[in-house]
């Protein structure tokens, strides 16, 4: 191999010494374009009105032990902006005015906390609230359409109950009236109806407490169910200006570290071209 031609890992350390050197050269310009971008963030900073943020949680509620609506699906609709028509609507908010929605659901829970951030702190609280009431009502009507499945089955079953007691009733009195007549005046056909009547009552007995225990299953089902609601309620504060230039400025030095090594790196390529140009 020829001695002067040199491997790829060598080519490689040359470029990445050639690029250290020119950052270590004009160190200085990357310097203040960093400083350029904290300067010009810290003074919007400063210049920019209050921030606040709205924060309110909401429980989800159960039924049947699972939950009425997933977190996920909730989080999905609430930032895909499926409640926002509405509460724009209902508050009388354009589109460019509407603030920015988050949400999250914190691990193994049914919590899902809502924040939202605006320079109208009237506007969070109300954005909030109205979000809260479209959620609890749009599960409620969840809940609804359960329990009336559950009240009317209950219904039903009570229903058959009160018509087989009321069987019953009839078939007591005809045991009554059959016990009265005297043995030797029966024959095999009263006798057979006889016993045949007491199976019957046995038998309505037997599902009327079976009827019971279905309705007593479905009123645990009903005990069951809890409806979503508000652990949090909505609460507006100041975002600490402190809190906020930390980080726009970290922000602002990242960027800054990007354009300036950008802007070095077409410096050095100019400096070494311009004379062909």
């Amino acid at each position: 191999m020829n001695q002067e031609q040199k491997t790829p890992a060598e080519n490689n350390d040359i470029n990445l010494m050639d690029y250290l050197k020119v950052i270590k050269k004009r160190k200085n310009a990357i310097f203040y374009t960093i400083l350029l971008f904290i300067i010009i963030v810290a003074v919007y900073n400063f210049k920019s009105p209050k921030s606040f943020q709205g924060v309110t949680s909401l429980e989800i509620g159960l039924i049947d032990n699972q939950p009425i609506e997933s977190p996920v699906s909730l989080i999905g609709k609430i930032r895909s902006d499926v409640y926002g028509s509405a509460i724009r609507e209902k508050l009388n908010i354009t589109k460019n005015n509407y603030p920015k929605i988050n949400s999250e659901n914190p691990t193994y829970t049914n919590l899902i906390q809502i924040k939202v951030e605006s320079i109208n702190p009237e506007v969070l609280r109300n954005v909030l609230e109205e979000m809260n009431n479209l959620i609890l009502e749009d599960h409620q009507g969840k809940i609804k359409s359960e329990t009336d499945f559950y009240n009317t089955n209950i219904t039903r079953l009570k229903n058959k109950i009160a018509s087989l007691e009321e069987e019953n009733k009839n078939l007591i009195a005809q045991i009554t009236l059959m016990e009265k007549t005297p043995l030797q005046e029966q024959t095999p056909a009263s006798q057979f109806a006889f016993f045949s009547t007491k199976e019957k009552l046995e038998i309505n007995k037997q599902q009327i407490d079976d009827l019971y225990l279905q309705i007593n299953s479905l009123e645990k089902y009903l005990n069951q169910i809890k409806s979503t609601k508000i652990i949090d309620e909505p609460n507006v504060s100041e975002i600490s200006m402190k809190i906020k230039l930390v980080s726009n400025v970290i922000k602002a030095a990242i960027l800054g570290i990007f354009v300036g090594v950008f802007l070095v790196f077409l410096q050095e390529w100019w400096d070494k071209n311009k004379s062909r140009i």
